[in-house]
């Protein structure tokens, strides 16, 4: 098996879900059994994938689970597969909003909330992130912002080709708002 081989175009959104899955169950165990366990469960739930792309895949979960700027992410104060559900109110109307934070950890004074995305295309810079992952990280850290009162919400995209973490800004999540008719104030 060679971890080195990169092989992207098997089927993305499947792989999407795969990288998931296994940021979600990998930090559970000992960093030790983390190869033999991903490569359990990929050859248990993507038989059909090639070996160079389990491989691959596999390198790219533990490589991020690895990396010293993202252990906190990991760690045993955050949370994942997080459901949120609420309303939001959008030109007068009431209308459900409901998701899956990716990743939330909990701090003393901050909450973070992490989305994971597993594009290939991977912007530059934070201002080139869509439009669409700003407004679904502003909508759930809008939904959280009562449950923490007093604390930073701040909401971060995680991309794992790369591997790279941008933050999305308070001005981008307000302005993401603003876009279908909400109007609130998020702290900076």
């Amino acid at each position: 098996r060679n971890s080195a081989t990169h092989v992207h175009q098997w089927e993305p959104r499947r792989r999407g879900l795969l990288i998931h899955a296994l940021f979600e169950y990998l930090p559970q165990l000992a960093r030790t059994d983390w190869q033999a366990a991903g490569l359990a469960y990929l050859e248990r739930m993507a038989s059909d994938m090639p070996v160079e792309a389990q491989d691959a895949l596999l390198f790219e979960v533990t490589q991020l689970l690895d990396h010293p700027d993202y252990a906190s992410l990991f760690s045993s104060d955050s949370a994942a597969e997080v459901s949120v559900v609420g309303a939001v109110t959008i030109y007068g109307q009431e209308r459900p909003v409901s998701g899956q934070i990716d990743r939330l950890l909990i701090e003393d004074k901050r909450i973070t909330l992490i989305d994971y995305k597993t594009n290939r295309h991977v912007p530059t810079d934070a201002a080139d992130i869509p439009v669409a992952y700003q407004l679904q990280m502003a909508l759930y850290g809008h939904l959280l912002a009562p449950l923490y009162p007093g604390k930073e919400i701040t909401c971060k995209l995680l991309w794992t080709a790369a591997p790279k973490i941008m933050e999305i800004s308070a001005q981008q999540r307000r302005s993401a708002l603003r876009e279908i008719g909400i109007d609130i104030p998020i702290a900076s």
